[in-house]
């Protein structure tokens, strides 16, 4: 009897830990060596956004790669987007990758002299995925107050090398990736089937007993 119970709990162990790890979370303040690129033209598509940040400790990095995007010319504006993101990292099981789409709220311009830098800021950005067989519905990418370091100063600009600061730095930011995904057929069927070698286990252990 016991072996028998020592082998169905085998026979779920590896599907069981194999669905465990369908949970891909990053939810991190925005490190200063996140980028912008192309770092001088922000809010042109095609423009990709690297996020880089702590989880827990661990560095995590998503990468927001916009391949459409409309409205976004002025600040104070909401457009919208669609691109695809890469997220990978110890806070992240393995590496994740989808399309999505979105809307995002451009703040107003920081200016010099009453500001240290020429920035531009994204007050908020929220995302979706798309509707597909990979992950389950309610997935999403958020950002929230995004500041892209830019230079429109000639050779004096605050973002220059010299200054602290280069163009297309992101200075601050929080980002959080949350997206669930659906488990591939391979990782059901095994769990199938060691569902299926239990319960025979478990009838040929009835049918000894009877």
């Amino acid at each position: 009897m016991r072996r028998i119970v020592l082998l169905g709990l085998l026979a779920l162990a590896l599907p069981t830990a194999t669905l465990a790890n369908t949970i891909n979370r990053a939810d991190f303040s925005v490190l200063g060596t996140s980028r912008s690129s192309p770092p001088l033209q922000p809010f042109h598509a095609p423009w990709t956004l690297t996020l880089n940040g702590l989880t827990n400790g661990h560095s995590d990095t998503i990468r927001l790669d916009i391949m459409s995007l409309t409205g976004c010319g002025t600040p104070n504006t909401e457009c919208r987007f669609t691109g695809d993101v890469t997220a990978s990292g110890p806070g992240i099981s393995g590496t994740f990758s989808d399309t999505l789409s979105g809307s995002i709220h451009r703040g107003a311009n920081t200016v010099p002299p009453h500001d240290r830098v020429s920035a531009v800021r994204i007050t908020s950005l929220v995302a979706t995925f798309a509707e597909n067989n990979l992950i389950l519905p309610g997935s999403h990418l958020t950002l929230s107050n995004i500041v892209i370091c830019t230079d429109t100063h000639g050779s004096t600009g605050p973002c220059l090398n010299g200054h602290g600061h280069i163009p297309g730095q992101i200075l601050s930011g929080h980002a959080t990736l949350d997206a669930t995904e659906i488990p591939e057929p391979g990782t059901l069927g095994l769990l199938g089937t060691g569902l299926i070698g239990l319960a025979g286990m478990a009838r040929r252990r009835l049918a000894l007993w009877t």
